[in-house]
């Protein structure tokens, strides 16, 4: 099982990783590359390869003490030259939420993201994405 510290030979296992966001990437690049979870027994949280790269873990204990966004993207941009050459990782991710498709046949004014309502293109379900419901148009 992956969980396990001592099991470093895979040839492939799929697992959904953390939510990562604009608001917050740091999770993402700990969570495949943070050292503190070498040889954690159990551990569901992350690196699961038990990848350690001292310069990497340097640079993510950083980032959170940093508030100069040039800075910042410096770093970003060195952690993910260290993710994309060294770690045998990525992540797949199905989101319905976050991307759609409309058939407008029966109804139209589905919002999208250049319409000027700042309605977000996404799921009219859920948040302040209901707002579109009102603007929906019966067609004929």
């Amino acid at each position: 099982m992956f969980t396990n510290p001592n099991q470093t030979e895979y040839a492939i296992f799929m697992w959904s990783p953390e939510a990562a966001s604009p608001s917050n990437p740091w999770t993402r690049v700990n969570q495949f590359l943070g050292k503190d979870y070498v040889g954690v027994e159990n551990n569901w949280s992350g690196n699961w390869g038990q990848y350690v790269n001292d310069e990497a873990d340097a640079l993510i204990k950083k980032i959170p003490l940093t508030t100069d966004e040039e800075e910042l993207k410096a770093l970003y941009t060195e952690l993910t030259k260290i993710y994309l050459t060294e770690v045998p990782s990525f992540s797949l991710m199905y989101r319905p939420s976050l991307f759609h498709a409309v058939n407008e046949s029966v109804w139209t004014n589905f919002p999208a993201g250049d319409d000027g309502r700042d309605i977000p293109p996404a799921d009219c379900t859920d948040g302040y994405g209901i707002a579109a419901l009102y603007d929906l148009e019966l067609v004929g």
